[in-house]
């Protein structure tokens, strides 16, 4: 769950074990240089023209395959009464040609995209390229590059080198759209895109791309904005082996580490001025803080600029705060979490089958309602807690319970109400009595749409790649789901809290964080988010160190 759009706070605790093991390798230092590659210099690629959109399946009718399509080989295309020609295009200073600004989007369709370049002298030179989603590139008509797979673009996703001629040379693109947003690139990859690339590739682990990209000239020792090189990136990760490689190409890459407050700036490098949604992060080891920082604007069009006492929605990082009351509620003899639902709302369907421990644990099977194709349009508007019900009760199980998982705000926004309904008081009222007051988190509290927070931020999207205002939630449609907005600060208390055994018991604490685990086996349930799920906390690891976190 994501209210108000891009803005979002997350628990930067996957950060904790990042910054904890920059210390393994502090201090490391070499002096060795690299040695450079020459190729030839070409100008920016201009010219730029598309064929299209074609229905997949009709391809066949015109085009053969593998075979580069320019103005050359078929200057209009005919398919029924429609004709079509070769349309003018502008790519961006990256080289990329947005085909949602040419045709929309369009599902299971292809384009041709033709563009020049001249060289300087003949010889190998490097690309960048990109793609959603699969696609061909020919130069001179001859293929250099295919992609088959379902894919996001990136800047310069793909790295690889083909042989120019001196003078004009022509480049023939493929690009098959499957759904949602279509877009192709391609440019001279510099020494700087390059590193950039090797960086990223480190950073995934991924040594098959490590090996291929050194093999083309990339630098290992060039950093990023934050100093950080692509053997800092992988030895951070536990990425020995990657480590060994990249040293083995460039000895400078094993310098001393930027000082971290230099490192945790650089993450955020994008987000500039007060032109762009911002973002607020502490990071602390026990009580210590040791960082603290904002960036860009809590509201872009009156340029205010983002404070780590910023309030934002919290979304889904409320699940924990949700699961917390239940959890303290059980330990006061109100309900255990293998009770029914059935128990505590008798007419509910099949709650003699569902329990509270299957709504923790995303395995309940009820329709999550933020999927349901009119929630958007009912989300800015106030709904009671019954007709929000009311929308997802009587619809069939997408799975009986217990067999599978499946993410659930349906689940979340009922444990709310039934810390309401044992509490005898609202969801608000308890979790201010039961947590936030006894915690000092004034900064903390169910969004209500009826009353202004000072010191809100604003939420964002890309709609067609322009910054829009963001739908604005009525909180009420969130509930114990996602209604909470906090600032860095209080979730640090918060977190001290949880884990310090301050809130709730040994056992409670043990139980929330127990990975969930269907149909009795012993290994547990993947959300599909890289982790796997306790009560209200996603369960993962790095380098062997636990994380427990959760976005909104």
């Amino acid at each position: 769950m994501c209210p108000n759009g891009g803005i979002q706070s997350v628990l930067l605790m996957k950060y904790l074990s990042l910054f904890a093991a920059l210390a393994v390798f502090w201090g490391q230092s070499s002096s060795i240089a690299q040695e450079t590659t020459v190729a030839p210099e070409i100008t920016a690629l201009s010219n730029w023209q598309v064929l299209g959109p074609f229905a997949t399946p009709a391809l066949g009718r015109f085009f053969e395959e593998n075979t580069p399509v320019t103005p050359e080989s078929h200057p209009t295309v005919w398919s029924g009464l429609r004709r079509f020609a070769w349309k003018e295009v502008a790519a961006d200073d990256r080289g990329i040609v947005d085909l949602d600004e040419v045709f929309g989007q369009k599902a299971f369709h292809t384009a041709f995209v033709i563009a020049t370049f001249e060289a300087d002298m003949a010889g190998r030179v490097l690309f960048g390229f990109g793609s959603d989603d699969d696609a061909q590139v020919w130069l001179n008509g001859v293929l250099v590059h295919e992609i088959n797979v379902g894919r996001e673009l990136q800047v310069d996703q793909d790295v690889f080198d083909a042989e120019v001629v001196q003078g004009i040379n022509t480049l023939a693109l493929r690009v098959d759209n499957q759904q949602f947003d279509w877009a192709v690139q391609m440019r001279q990859v510099t020494p700087a895109s390059l590193a950039g690339n090797l960086r990223e590739a480190a950073t995934r682990g991924d040594v098959g791309d490590v090996e291929r990209l050194l093999s083309l000239g990339a630098d290992a020792s060039m950093t990023n904005k934050a100093g950080l090189s692509a053997y800092h990136l992988a030895t951070i990760r536990g990425y020995a082996d990657i480590g060994v490689l990249l040293v083995a190409a460039s000895p400078m890459a094993k310098t001393a580490l930027p000082p971290f407050t230099q490192i945790i700036d650089g993450l955020f490098d994008s987000i500039e001025g007060l032109e762009s949604p911002g973002a607020t992060v502490l990071v602390a080891k026990g009580d210590e803080v040791l960082y603290e920082g904002a960036f860009g604007a809590a509201d872009v069009s009156w340029r205010q600029p983002m404070t780590v006492d910023t309030r934002m929605r919290i979304g889904s990082i409320s699940k924990q705060f949700t699961a917390a009351a239940i959890l303290k509620l059980a330990e006061e003899g109100k309900l255990e979490v293998q009770d029914p639902l059935s128990k505590f709302y008798p007419d509910y369907p099949r709650g003699d089958e569902i329990t509270i421990h299957h709504l923790l644990t995303h395995t309940s099977g009820i329709p999550t309602y933020t999927s349901f194709p009119d929630f958007v349009e009912k989300a800015p508007s106030g709904v009671t807690p019954e007709d929000l019900i009311a929308r997802f009760r009587d619809k069939d199980l997408d799975f009986d319970p217990g067999t599978a998982w499946s993410y659930n705000n349906s689940a979340y926004f009922l444990l709310g109400e039934l810390v309401a309904k044992l509490s005898g008081q609202s969801f608000a009222e308890y979790l201010e009595s039961a947590f936030f007051e006894p915690l000092g988190m004034e900064q903390t509290a169910i969004h209500d749409s009826q009353t202004v927070i000072e010191k809100e931020a604003r939420g964002y999207s890309y709609v067609d790649g322009e910054l829009k205002v963001a739908l604005d939630w009525d909180m009420s449609n969130a509930g114990g789901a996602g209604a909470l907005y906090s600032t860095v600060a209080d979730l640090h208390h918060w977190n001290l809290a949880v884990f310090r055994d301050e809130l709730l018991s040994d056992a409670s604490l043990e139980a929330a964080m127990t990975a969930v685990r269907l149909n009795g086996e012993e290994v547990a349930a993947e959300t599909g988010m890289g982790a796997a799920y306790g009560y209200g906390w996603m369960l993962d690891q790095m380098r062997g160190v636990p994380m427990r976190h959760h976005g909104g």
